[in-house]
């Protein structure tokens, strides 16, 4: 299953780099991962009214997922000019390979050594761990042989499930109302 997941996660790479095709005129947006992060990371936009700033500098923290308040009336799936770097002691370090298609499973490919990030997607969450409609994009880092092999490969929904989102500023969801509702019904039955 895990593989699946790994195809479909680079089959929208292609769909994903279609979307930095015109990046958002005038605005630059940095990620810094932990030193030599491997895996997949999400950045959980939340809606605000706030300042509509042309640079933004943001760390990843060490769990993968990032919560970003954005102006109310940016484009959520455009944030324009997206650079990504590694911190180390106080040091950056650009990473500059992009994926921008699916890469053969070869052993070519599997021995090449360049950590690159893995196109974008971008999508909205509405599941029984949240009350509310979580805007979010996704990203991977590795090798290619990291990406086939699934390393610290996981799905918004596991960090979802165990960490609180606070929903303010964001859409009701009705997924998680129903589900608790079915719960509450099948308790009063037993």
């Amino acid at each position: 299953m895990k593989r699946s997941i790994v195809l479909a996660l680079l089959t929208t790479i292609l769909f994903g780099a279609c979307s930095q095709q015109n990046p958002a005129p005038g605005r630059r947006v940095i990620y810094t991962l932990p030193a030599s992060y491997i895996g997949t990371f999400y950045i959980i936009i939340v809606p605000q009214k706030m300042e509509n700033k042309a640079f933004r500098k943001h760390d990843i923290p060490p769990s993968g997922v990032l919560i970003v308040k954005k102006p109310l009336n940016e484009g959520w799936d455009n944030e324009g000019i997206i650079e990504f770097f590694y911190r180390n002691n106080g040091e950056t370090e650009e990473i500059t390979g992009r994926v921008g298609r699916a890469v053969k499973d070869t052993p070519e490919s599997r021995a090449d050594p360049e950590v690159k990030i893995f196109g974008t997607s971008v999508g909205e969450y509405e599941g029984i761990h949240a009350d509310c409609i979580i805007l979010f994009r996704s990203y991977y880092i590795g090798t290619n042989a990291d990406a086939y092999d699934s390393v610290n490969f996981f799905d918004i929904d596991d960090y979802i499930k165990d960490n609180s989102i606070d929903c303010s500023g964001m859409e009701p969801g009705t997924l998680r109302k129903q589900h608790l509702a079915t719960q509450e019904k099948r308790e009063r039955e037993f």
